[in-house]
């Protein structure tokens, strides 16, 4: 709760607020307290260890890149995959076009739209 709530608070929920608040508050400190909490506080803060930044994880993830790009040929098949359309009998061919689609474009793949017929061209005939 901020103190700008404070208005929409009748006056028993102000005095909960007030006690939660004084009950928290921490003690009061003269000046040599004040002093001295500073020069803990700066210690603490000059003993932390430094971090490495963005270049650990950037180093790291350029590694990982490198290995993955090196062993990609290793990694790879043996043999080249043959096009779908090399692998295809004239069995499956009608089982999958049927014979009609031929007859009634007159050509091989006019039935398709050109956007499509050269998707296909390029995924089907490698």
């Amino acid at each position: 709760m901020s103190r700008n709530d404070d208005a929409t608070l009748d006056a028993e929920e102000r005095a909960f607020v007030e006690r939660i608040a004084a009950d928290y508050a921490p003690p009061a400190m003269n000046e040599a307290d004040a002093a001295a909490f500073d020069v803990r506080l700066r210690e603490r803060l000059d003993a932390r260890p430094r971090r490495g930044g963005v270049w650990l994880p950037a180093l790291v993830t350029a590694a990982v890149m490198c290995a993955i790009w090196l062993g990609a040929g290793l990694w790879g098949p043996s043999d080249p995959p043959r096009s779908v359309s090399a692998r295809a009998g004239a069995w499956e061919t009608e089982l999958l076009l049927g014979s009609d689609m031929d007859a009634e474009s007159g050509d091989e793949g006019g039935y398709l739209p050109d956007d499509y017929s050269a998707i296909a061209a390029v995924f089907l005939d490698g």
